[in-house]
């Protein structure tokens, strides 16, 4: 056996490269390997991938489509493993660029079959030329494109959606490998030619449809729930308003009428009326101060504002809060980012304690910035001890759906180059989350 046959071999499976750099170019900054080792060692496993399954393929004298399902199982599961991004957007990833690829590698076929109808075709060919041409064109199309996939991967997290998308490039990608050619005469009859050009051109005008109508879709939603949050945290800085002015036409009034409540005091205590001066200081402070008392948990008014609506809240269900936030002056992290993943931090804490005898309810939030470049937040909340979890994914007990509240946190986390980790202690739930401010 010489080397020629497994060197023909690996220049046709070599035709991955353009597919590698599809998956891999709006994922790079989830890799979680530094670049200086990771491209390297990427060279080289693409390298004995293409000449091992080459080699493997002459040895058996057979087509290097034999090892197709093998080989895509092998680099899906180095995917995984070595990108720290949600994995159902990974697979969306890894079908675009298979179904991509396909339609590459049915031109090829077609363009073999009609150039050569008596399947003698060995090694280079016109058609395996046709084949790389359209696998660059549209790693082109897809570089171009890189920036509203990273968008995509960073603000969109509905997982019903995303498992539906995930759908089209798979159904894609199998009609285009069903329809390659076991017999390339056929491809001569009649207009079957004519036909396999009309399919390939509608297919792929549909697939760019698609990428173009969900990418439409996310950001219309993604908008649609921003914009609903910045109105919830304006109604949250509105009410913190409207209580501050309360406060300060109470205390008005209270400066206003403080030397006549002295003076009446001074008159009980000169007069030795002392029980009498009690149940007056008692009257006096009970009616002054069960009103509202302004909070000031930090220094950022929009966060400030997002602390007390949710104390409030926890205040009216007699839940024990405790927090002590140290947010960051000027970083990238914006104040809708943090009030989302705030929000649902407490939102999720209070449903989990709202439960609880009274005793038991408590909710502790710290946030800091001691280590630079870095926001943590870690809280812990009480619940009932009931969780639905299964491999590190937590599942909403107020449904039969998946903990969306923990998904956001955890995708706004990711989105800012961070990591969030939840986990239960007994009946203690606990929630860490790092953030990069750089």
């Amino acid at each position: 056996m010489n080397d020629f046959p497994i060197l023909n071999k690996a220049v046709e499976l070599f035709v991955i490269v353009p597919g590698v750099f599809i998956c891999l170019m709006p994922v790079t900054k989830w890799i979680n390997v530094p670049s200086r080792r990771f491209y390297p060692y990427l060279t080289v496993f693409v390298f004995v991938f293409c000449f091992g399954f080459g080699y493997l393929s002459v040895r058996n004298n057979c087509s290097t489509n034999t090892f197709f399902i093998p080989a895509m199982l092998i680099c899906i599961f180095l995917y995984f493993r070595k990108v720290n991004l949600d994995r159902l957007k990974l697979l969306f990833m890894f079908l675009c660029t298979i179904a991509a690829l396909s339609f590459g590698g049915l031109a090829g076929d077609i363009t073999d079959a009609k150039l050569n109808p008596a399947q003698n075709v060995q090694g280079y060919s016109y058609g395996l030329a046709v084949q790389y041409l359209i696998s660059l064109l549209i790693s082109l199309a897809f570089y171009l494109i890189r920036y509203k996939l990273i968008w995509l991967f960073e603000n969109f997290h509905s997982k019903p959606l995303w498992h539906i998308m995930c759908i089209v490039p798979a159904l894609i990608a199998f009609c285009n490998l069903s329809m390659l050619p076991e017999d390339y005469a056929n491809v001569s009859v009649g207009r079957i030619f004519l036909l396999y050009l009309i399919i390939e051109t509608c297919l792929f005008l549909f697939f760019i449809l698609f990428l173009v109508m969900f990418y439409q879709i996310a950001k219309t939603a993604s908008e649609k729930y921003l914009a609903e949050k910045t109105a919830l945290m304006y109604e949250m800085q509105m009410s913190q308003y409207q209580s501050l002015k309360v406060y300060m036409e109470q205390t008005g009034r209270m400066r206003h009428d403080f030397r006549h409540i002295i003076a009446a005091m001074s008159d009980l205590l000169y007069n030795e009326q002392y029980e009498q001066l009690k149940e007056y200081a008692d009257n006096y402070f009970s009616a002054s101060f069960d009103h509202f008392t302004p909070h000031n948990f930090c220094r950022n008014a929009s966060i400030n504002a997002l602390l007390s609506y949710y104390a409030n809240i926890a205040a009216d269900y007699e839940i024990n809060l405790q927090f002590q936030v140290q947010l960051p002056d000027n970083s990238d992290l914006s104040d809708i980012d943090l009030s989302i993943l705030l929000g649902n931090l407490l939102d999720n804490a209070i449903y989990a304690c709202k439960s609880l005898p009274q005793s038991e309810r408590y909710i502790h939030l710290t946030a800091d910035t001691d280590t630079p470049g870095s926001l943590y937040i870690a809280m812990a909340n009480s619940f009932d001890g009931n969780l639905k979890e299964e491999n590190g994914r937590f599942f909403s007990t107020k449904d039969d759906g998946m903990a969306i509240g923990l998904s956001s946190v955890r995708a706004i986390a990711e989105k800012h180059h961070g990591i969030a980790e939840f986990y239960a202690d007994g009946k203690e739930f606990i929630s860490n989350v790092m953030i990069g401010l750089g």
